[in-house]
């Protein structure tokens, strides 16, 4: 079950400090993509491609938990460039060819009412969803926090 974000819960992770940003995609967008396994296999798939930009030899740990799956890699942690449609990996295969892939399977996450969470040394991001009007049309907006 999908829960939005109010339009008072962002102003209130406003005022502690987070930056918001949405990118763009309403979470109607590749909805056929609803298997838990789908976004799973992609945060993988990202992992897997930090630790090919690292030149780290092991394989990025998959862990499921009562809490959710957790990955684990020694990439070079995640950033909000990370979550803009401009970033692309990895031109020479198929895997981060073209930077969408973390965003739907975000998309996919929330949709089914998970949150996704990203820990880096970096930043903490997490995935929701929020209600935003745009004239005549309300969307469900992919928001990272």
């Amino acid at each position: 079950m999908t829960v939005a974000l109010t339009p008072e819960q962002l102003t209130a992770y406003k005022r502690r400090g987070w930056e918001v940003f949405q990118p763009g995609f309403d979470l109607s967008y590749k909805s056929h993509w609803n298997s838990p396994w789908f976004f799973i296999r992609e945060f993988f798939q990202n992992a897997l491609d930090e630790h090919d930009e690292a030149g780290v030899t092991e394989k990025p740990a998959l862990t499921l938990t009562a809490k959710g799956a957790v990955v684990e890699d020694r990439g070079r942690g995640l950033g909000a460039e990370s979550l803009l449609l401009r970033e692309t990996k990895g031109s020479d295969g198929l895997r981060g060819r073209f930077g969408e892939g973390l965003k739907f399977a975000c998309i996919a996450a929330v949709s089914q009412g998970y949150v996704p969470l990203f820990e880096s040394s970096r930043v903490t991001i997490e995935a929701h969803v929020s209600a935003r009007r745009m004239g005549a049309v309300e969307a469900n907006l992919l928001t990272f926090l």
